[in-house]
């Protein structure tokens, strides 16, 4: 019987594949006779999700192009990506097995690019216990206040903002100071950063580099050599095969990458007071701990690649979107003076700033964060999927390494979702509107979210708060003292969208509040930090390759 039971399975999944593999694949335009809709990918510099989003009107909220054998599926539906990539994500879980991120470049030993199985259980593992919840980063919650204090001083010091990109500069610098310390309690020189032209700072200065990798390697249909393997093994010499200086660039990054700032770790767990989640690992290790050295180092510099880059957007956007809609600005103000006023200061004064304690009772500011995060995504088409498996939705054919392409940015404008979507308005989240919080899709989806999504979101609660409490964003003015208009759009073709440059004006909402960020800067003082003692590492591991 139970042989019977297991040959009708048997054909059943054979008769249920046939099935399927007759199914149509989802619309999209006519292919080349072996070339497939090789003339449909994005053309070089443009920005891919609005090319994609033209496949929306055409053919509908799920489509796909095939290129030589290679199916991409583009979802412009909300819904669609719920269910393939988390109701479903035991099939959707895998990442591409791009030939030139992950074999070329090495990007197949970092956690975004990792195939599930063992190895991509213990990264997760790892980075859930140290940073994935409010709990663990509790201890941390000190630090990431004098960091963003010293955002603040900087601001109001005004020095690096009147250099070019010195907003981006300040923010960056900011937000790579807060990860760093809570990863491997390293502190960056911000006297050394700022002589070495704000990108001096080797391990932030290796960072930006290894991301900017990763935003262009990353990209489906950017490399021939994804879709024909074999270009790999043409010589170098060979017209056309710039790509593999890139990818060995790209290689010696992403390894300095994870080994110097490990070594760097070893070399002061001992002597420097303080938590961080390599120096924490290292010690369990000595006490028994079966984690490998190879997981403390790529689960680290995992952290590290996906939490800077994206997080300085944000707050870019942040600081943008106050100067297009000051009484937005006003608004988020007035609760947190409020809050302040009732929470023991003396006359309305500020004798302190807002901190992660007081989110609860911040209700606007909480919605004001949950709007930057939809109003620009900073991964619009997000981190592709994999199918593992052939499927069928509905009534049409995913086939087996299938690359899915969530769009995000249109999750974030879908006007049956967010009313008036392309216009800042916080209030959105609050009652009685009550709309959808986008944290569901910007961070990604099912088994592939975000492992540092609780240190995005509250390092971003953090300055935001704070910022409205003592500073006031208005529009840059020209030399005529004219008002700047500033526009809002993407500048970037990589998984990681960045914002068109933009100016805006930064000064302290009064002289008492100035006084405020004054006295940060003598109870936080930039005493010298590692930058110079990791260069030497840095130089000694590359000299060592």
């Amino acid at each position: 019987m139970s042989g019977e039971f297991g040959l009708r399975l048997t054909l059943g999944a054979l008769l249920l594949s046939g099935l399927r593999s007759n199914l149509p694949l989802p619309p999209g335009p006519k292919p080349w006779p072996l070339l497939g809709n090789i003339t449909d990918l994005p053309p070089e510099g443009q920005i891919p999700w609005r090319h994609w989003l033209k496949h929306k009107s055409l053919y509908g909220p799920i489509s796909s192009v095939t290129v030589l054998g290679q199916t991409l599926i583009i979802i412009h539906d909300r819904e669609a990506a719920s269910e393939l990539m988390e109701k479903r994500a035991v099939k959707y879980s895998a990442r591409p097995t791009g030939t030139f991120a992950n074999e070329m470049c090495g990007f197949d030993m970092f956690l975004v690019s990792q195939q599930p199985g063992p190895r991509f259980q213990s990264f997760r593992r790892l980075a859930q216990t140290h940073i994935g919840t409010s709990k663990a980063l509790e201890r941390f919650s000190g630090l990431m206040d004098v960091e963003v204090g010293r955002l603040l001083v900087n601001l109001v010091d005004g020095k690096m903002l009147r250099e070019p990109d010195g907003l981006e500069h300040a923010l960056h610098m900011s937000t790579s100071a807060i990860v760093l310390r809570i990863l491997f309690n390293y502190s960056i020189d911000y006297h050394y950063h700022q002589e070495h032209d704000n990108n001096g700072d080797p391990l932030t200065r290796l960072n930006d580099q290894v991301m900017a990798s990763f935003s262009e390697a990353s990209l489906p249909g950017r490399w021939l050599v994804d879709m024909i393997p074999w270009v790999k093994h043409v010589p170098k010499w060979f017209p056309g095969t710039g790509f593999k200086d890139y990818a060995g660039a790209a290689l010696l990054n992403n390894r300095a990458s994870a080994e110097v700032p490990f070594r760097f770790v070893k070399q002061t767990a001992a002597t420097r007071p303080g938590p961080s989640m390599v120096g924490d690992l290292l010690r369990a290790r000595d006490a028994g701990s079966d984690v490998s050295e190879h997981d403390i180092k790529y689960s680290a510099t995992s952290l590290h690649a996906g939490g800077v880059e994206t997080t300085t957007q944000m707050l870019q956007i942040f600081f943008l979107a106050m100067s297009m809609y000051p009484e937005v600005q006003v608004r988020a103000q007035q609760e947190v003076d409020e809050l302040l006023r009732t929470s023991g200061a003396d006359g309305g004064e500020k004798k302190r700033l807002p901190g992660l304690q007081d989110r609860s009772k911040l209700p606007y500011v909480s919605s004001l964060v949950k709007e930057v995060l939809r109003w620009f995504p900073v991964a619009p088409l997000g981190v592709p999927h994999l199918a593992d498996a052939e499927d069928e939705y509905r009534g049409y054919r995913i086939p087996k390494n299938a690359i899915l392409l969530p769009a995000v940015h249109w999750f974030s404008r879908d006007p049956d979702v967010y009313h008036d979507p392309e216009t800042f308005k916080p209030e959105r989240y609050l009652a009685p509107h009550s709309e959808p919080d986008p944290s569901s899709f910007v961070f990604g989806f099912g088994r592939r979210i975000c492992p540092g999504k609780r240190l995005a979101d509250e390092g971003i609660f953090l300055v935001i708060a704070k910022a409205l409490a003592v500073l006031d964003v208005s529009k840059a003015l020209d030399e005529e003292g004219k008002e700047i208009e500033p526009v809002f759009g993407h500048q970037s073709s990589g998984i990681v969208a960045h914002a068109l440059p933009f100016s805006v004006s930064i000064a302290p909402r009064s002289e008492a509040h100035a006084e405020l960020v004054r006295e940060l800067a003598v109870e936080h003082p930039l005493g010298q930090g590692d930058s110079k003692s990791v260069e030497s590492l840095l130089n000694d591991f590359l000299q060592g390759v």
